[in-house]
């Protein structure tokens, strides 16, 4: 008995050593997508070795192959373009269709039955190529749904549990780099790729501020996408360390909707999970509170006589957006009236600020309530008493979707976060911590 259990403790890899090939990972495939970002036709060779290698990585470790796929969606800016031939890609969507191969061709995913909202995003696909077909969507907008939502989702249905560890560490680092950002005024992304085209690269201000946005481009993307990470955190062994700091890094954000979203997140979090593991309720409760004091001071700032006018005038802006484009949204089809300069123009609004709304004038509102089906579903769920980590995050980001449009890669790791939460929701068999890593599938006690 003491001789087979020192047998498997032998067999098993040291956690390090993992940690050791992932971050080598992370440094050849970030590298990698930036290095090819500016190559010609003469990188094929490298190009085919690269993705054969992370091919085979995926296929033995998805838990690795996932990995590096956040590491290249979290670093690498969207607006960087990989050639590949064929035209470019978006680095979260040329590595994570090499992944997905591998990970499927590996089948060592967590087998969990196809339900309702796969099938909605598969109707959904279908009908876009339907309506390019008849010309009715622009390429451009389904290239964008099925390589960046559809692809994420998908990562986010066949990743492991393990994956969820790496998600709260990437959310985590991000929050520490716009931190660092925001003191030290150092955007490290500002002069890379710069376009008429885009504007991801310029640093937005706000009360006389630089808004810090690491590798998004966009305060609002940046601050979101560490709201979602708040209810991993129950993963660590002090929760509210990472609470702390990733309220920190919302924070200098200067954004209103992710200020609503971390508090929403946060709330759940310390009122749904908090309790699943134990934790004192006391300290859980205090950062509550003072998470939603220091959004209270952080609206105060916003709305001083400094900067009340910027910030009344942004939400009249999105109300006016509404009001000019809402009436005219039709069941099927485009309601874009021209693409200039690469943005759509919609009834003189080449900005929508509002998801739904968005999807609505791409594709129609049947096709909208086709793709948001998976949020709409982890909702319905939650009020069912059923609820995931993965779950809390989704719901989460609800005040961010009433206020802003999916852009950059905020969008796949929003997918990818509804992606993990249907999969946590349709796992079979009773709630489990066991495995440390976190609640599967919880009900409110």
């Amino acid at each position: 008995m003491v001789r087979s259990r020192a047998l498997r403790r032998k067999a098993a890899v040291s956690p390090w050593r993992i940690w050791v090939v992932v971050g080598v990972g992370v440094l050849v495939t970030v590298g990698g997508v930036l290095l090819l970002a500016r190559m010609d036709a003469l990188a094929a060779g490298p190009v085919l070795a690269g993705a054969m290698l992370l091919l085979i990585v995926s296929y033995a470790s998805p838990t690795i192959g996932i990995s590096l796929w956040l590491a290249v969606t979290v670093v690498v800016p969207d607006w960087t373009r990989v050639e590949v031939g064929i035209g470019s890609l978006r680095p979260l969507t040329a590595v994570g269709i090499v992944v997905v191969i591998g990970v499927l061709l590996g089948r060592r995913f967590r087998r969990t039955r196809l339900g309702f909202a796969d099938l909605a995003l598969a109707v959904a696909s279908v009908l876009m190529c339907v309506f390019v077909a008849l010309e009715s969507y622009p390429l451009f907008v389904v290239a964008n749904f099925v390589s960046v939502l559809f692809l994420s989702y998908v990562v986010g249905r066949v990743a492991p549990d393990g994956v969820k560890r790496v998600f709260l560490c990437a959310m985590l680092f991000v929050a520490v780099w716009g931190i660092i950002e925001f003191v030290l005024g150092m955007h490290v992304w500002e002069h890379w790729m710069p376009s008429n085209e885009h504007h991801w690269n310029d640093i937005q201000t706000r009360v006389g501020l630089d808004r810090s946005e690491a590798s998004f481009g966009h305060s609002i993307a940046y601050g979101a996408a560490l709201a979602s990470g708040i209810p991993f955190t129950q993963l660590l062994r002090r929760p509210w360390i990472g609470q702390l700091l990733l309220i920190a890094g919302i924070g200098v954000s200067l954004a209103r909707g992710p200020y609503l979203a971390a508090a929403l997140t946060l709330g759940l979090t310390v009122i749904v999970l908090g309790g699943v593991r134990g934790r004192s309720t006391i300290t859980r409760y205090l950062v509550l509170v003072a998470t939603i004091v220091a959004i209270v001071l952080f609206f105060q700032v916003l709305y001083s006589s400094e900067s009340e006018s910027e910030v009344v005038r942004s939400g009249q802006t999105r109300l006016n957006q509404l009001a000019n484009t809402l009436p005219h949204v039709q069941p099927f089809g485009s309601l874009s009236l021209s693409y200039e300069d690469g943005r759509l123009e919609t009834a003189g609004d080449s900005v929508i600020d509002n998801t739904f709304l968005r999807l609505a004038i791409n594709y129609g509102w049947v096709t909208m309530l086709l793709i948001v089906t998976p949020i709409v579903a982890v909702t319905a769920q939650f009020f069912r008493r059923r609820f995931s980590m993965a779950s809390i995050a989704v719901i989460g980001q609800l005040p961010v979707l009433a206020t802003a449009s999916l852009i950059v890669q905020w969008q796949g790791l929003l997918f990818f976060l509804a992606g993990l939460a249907i999969a946590d929701l349709r796992e079979s068999g009773p709630p489990t911590d066991a495995d440390g890593t976190g609640l599967h599938v919880g009900k409110v006690r």
